[in-house]
């Protein structure tokens, strides 16, 4: 629904100065399946050609995650998520999800802290996921130089927001 981003964060050396450099993207689509209080399957896919650091286009980015032949991430859950009773009351709860995040042409398992809350047919969740470079072979932009660098990790990030569309699920 209206409202979902995706994103990262990285640190990033240059000059003597440490920063973080923060992406964002709303080009996030996504279906969930919740029966009860539980979270039965899961699939979010982020567009990372729409990916904007410091509001622009960022070449090196495409270049890094290859998103000429690979233009979309994807996480899907592989573990159904309690949510528990809170839940359905419309408290925020703090659960850990397991899933496989694909990106780069490779697919990894990744578990993380995902936070949720639920109002009426609507539902928010917000995650960050842990992401070592190297585990799906994106190396650092080059031109860097020896006045600067880039961490060799990141976090992947995101704030979902879903309606219900049906008697058991939700789409965003």
């Amino acid at each position: 629904a209206t409202g979902s981003r995706a994103g990262f964060r990285v640190r990033e050396n240059a000059m003597g100065f440490s920063y973080v450099v923060v992406g964002r993207t709303d080009g996030v689509r996504g279906t969930l399946l919740i029966s009860g209080d539980r979270v039965l399957r899961a699939t979010l896919r982020v567009h990372l050609t729409t990916m904007k650091a410091n509001g622009k286009a960022q070449p090196q980015f495409a270049t890094s995650l290859g998103t000429q032949r690979d233009p979309v991430a994807t996480f899907t859950l592989t573990r159904p998520v309690t949510l528990g009773a809170a839940f359905a009351r419309g408290s925020a709860v703090t659960v850990t999800a397991t899933g496989q995040l694909a990106m780069h042409q490779i697919s990894r398992p990744v578990t993380f802290t995902l936070s949720g809350r639920r109002d009426g047919a609507a539902l928010e969740a917000a995650g960050s996921i842990p992401v070592a470079f190297s585990r799906w072979r994106i190396r650092e932009p080059q031109g860097f130089g020896f006045l600067g660098s880039l961490a060799d990790n990141g976090v992947a990030e995101f704030l979902i927001n879903l309606q219900h569309t049906g008697a058991t699920g939700a789409a965003g």
